[in-house]
């Protein structure tokens, strides 16, 4: 298992393989200050289909405008 960020290579598709990857991840992104922290770093390697609705409340907080479009669906819905 090589995993790069937003794809992760497989010589052959083993599903204990990807199972024992993904057990791997919380620890080794852990400790954090708290679950955005740890979550945010798993991002790195882990892209989160739904990102954009997390991205669109921190610019809502930070009084920024919500995206305009998502890298992972052609339809966006904002709301």
């Amino acid at each position: 298992m090589l995993p790069l960020t937003g794809v992760w290579l497989m010589k052959a598709w083993s599903k204990s393989d990807l199972e024992a990857a993904l057990s791997r991840l919380a620890p080794a992104y852990s400790p954090g200050p708290d679950f955005g922290t740890v979550a945010s770093r798993i991002g790195r390697v882990v892209p989160w289909e739904y990102d954009y609705r997390y991205d669109d409340r921190v610019n809502q907080a930070a009084g920024l405008p919500r995206q305009s479009t998502s890298f992972w669906h052609n339809q966006y819905d904002p709301e």
